[in-house]
């Protein structure tokens, strides 16, 4: 996803993912990745766009926690193109309260099916 952000002249400022894990204060059992950009070369700190492997993909703004309460949804299936989720996310930098949805859709159960997940997640490698 980074890479075709990039190709279209984003500045990718950081890419993060998780998987389960099980902390003392908190756990969480599923995956998810976000990648900190922003549009037309100019830095917008606090921007993400986040994957949830329950949702597919949102954005919002990082400071406003729980994220999936402010973010707009993009509601194309759980592994849309790289290209409609770059579209996607400079539409949403640009006029914010018109893009997307405000409902996280759910596309799958959190904790479940990570084989398939994984198998459909392989085959966008190279896209």
């Amino acid at each position: 996803m980074s890479e075709e952000l990039v190709s279209r002249g984003v500045a990718v400022e950081a890419v993060r993912s998780c998987g389960r894990y099980e902390r003392e204060e908190h756990s969480f059992d599923d995956v998810e990745g976000e990648v900190s950009a922003a549009a037309d070369g100019v830095s917008r700190p606090g921007y993400v766009l986040h994957w949830s492997g329950v949702s597919g993909w949102g954005v919002g703004l990082d400071d406003k926690m729980p994220f999936i309460r402010y973010a707009r949804w993009m509601h194309a299936g759980l592994l849309p193109h790289p290209a409609e989720v770059a579209s996607f996310y400079i539409a949403f930098v640009q006029a914010p309260s018109e893009i997307g949805h405000k409902e996280a859709p759910t596309y799958r159960r959190a904790g479940e099916g990570f084989s398939d997940l994984a198998r459909r997640l392989a085959h966008l490698e190279g896209i």
